[in-house]
């Protein structure tokens, strides 16, 4: 199970990010922005299909990854050197999409003989024997495709299963290499899979008093969804904590590192991920949008959702922040800015704002970064301190 974790503070864990930083492409409009990359490129669309986007940071850069695979047997003996490669798509910039063609992907998942990744794994990898799940499509900084696939072993007889390492694999020459937890490349972000930890989270909550806990008493389970998010380039997953038997409100939250395990664990109130999207829906509802599953991040100190407003084509249409502890708190906008100030308008219109002269510091130090943004009728100006590089003043 995750480890157990003192209580953290939100504002202090969690990094602030520019609005430039904010991802808004989730992984179903990933898909979309490659398979126009795809359709681009004459005679690739019918040699190719696209498989499942992963996020990931490539360089610092926060980016989908997103692989192409034979669309058929025939394609594939035709390529039999591999496919045309895989296409990155920002995470930020609906307008930054690339086909790398410069690496061929001749091991991937349905491929045929011995060129389909799980039988070369068990065949020539070692993991005939060993437990295997997870397969996620990886980039090393300098580029060349992975497969990273995590270990496993069952910690009672066919259940409760925990990751003790990986294989990564070469999606194109075929090399396969085993890493225990503890050396783990730098470049891999993901070692724990998702159901994993949803099932251990989810067991934790359950038997937070052992099994004879008939009153239910402080038991919890994870809210209706999940999302990957990262913090300091470090991969987490984030979802929200509700009691037993209540569906609309949060306990609490939960960050786990995707690799490490490390747990995060925010004791808030609040509102869960659904209940801002049906909030956010219903500051557009005239329109029909639908809200992507949001993100939380630290803003100006808070904790805060974001999320795009998509139309019924599942393109972008407007932005959404919504109050964390106070999900009627919804600003929105057709660009991020717009969305913000519209957001930081209701805050202090709803008397929410947190700026007062109680909570004024004196900091001296040395401006590194400094930026305008329009609030109301005048300016917010923000810095960052050559001193104090976490923090936003």
């Amino acid at each position: 199970m995750p480890r157990h974790a003192d209580p953290s503070e939100f504002p202090e864990t969690v990094q602030p990010l520019s609005l430039a930083q904010l991802p808004i492409v989730d992984q179903a409009l990933a898909r979309e922005l490659a398979d126009k990359k795809v359709g681009e490129n004459p005679g690739l669309g019918s040699q190719v299909v696209l498989g499942e986007p992963v996020i990931q940071t490539v360089n610092d850069k926060l980016v989908w990854v997103v692989p192409l695979q034979h669309s058929g047997f025939f394609k594939w003996l035709k390529n039999m050197d591999g496919s045309a490669g895989y296409i990155v798509v920002s995470a930020t910039d609906l307008n930054d999409v690339e086909l790398v063609s410069s690496h061929k992907l001749k091991y991937q998942p349905n491929a045929y003989i011995f060129d389909d990744l799980n039988r070369h794994v068990r065949f020539f990898n070692g993991g005939l024997f060993r437990g295997l799940t997870d397969y996620s499509f990886e980039l090393d900084d300098d580029g060349n495709p992975y497969w990273v696939l995590t270990s496993y072993k069952n910690k009672w007889l066919f259940s409760l299963p925990e990751a003790d390492g990986i294989l990564l694999v070469n999606a194109t020459t075929g090399e396969g290499i085993h890493y225990q937890k503890e050396n783990i490349p730098e470049w891999v972000d993901r070692v724990q899979p998702e159901d994993f930890i949803m099932q251990q989270i989810q067991n934790q909550g359950e038997y937070v008093h052992g099994f004879l806990n008939f009153s239910n008493q402080d038991k919890f389970r994870p809210s209706q969804g999940h999302i990957i998010v990262y913090n300091n380039s470090d991969c987490f997953l984030f979802t929200g904590l509700t009691s037993v038997g209540s569906d609309e409100s949060a306990i609490g939250f939960m960050m786990i590192n995707m690799v490490t395990k490390e747990v995060r664990k925010y004791q808030m109130s609040g509102a869960t991920e659904t209940a801002a999207m049906q909030s956010a829906q219903g500051k557009v509802q005239q329109f029909g949008y639908r809200a992507s599953f949001p993100m939380i991040i630290n803003l100006d100190g808070r904790a805060t959702y974001f999320m795009t407003l998509k139309d019924n084509a599942g393109l972008i249409k407007q932005y959404a922040f919504v109050s964390v502890a106070n999900y009627t708190s919804v600003g929105t906008g057709e660009t991020i800015n717009s969305a913000l100030r519209n957001f930081r308008q209701v805050i202090n219109n709803n008397g929410d704002g947190i700026v007062t002269g109680e909570n004024a510091e004196t900091v001296t130090g040395t401006i590194l970064r400094i930026a305008s943004e329009p609030l109301g009728d005048g300016l917010t100006y923000k810095m960052i301190l050559e001193e104090e590089k976490d923090r936003i003043f």
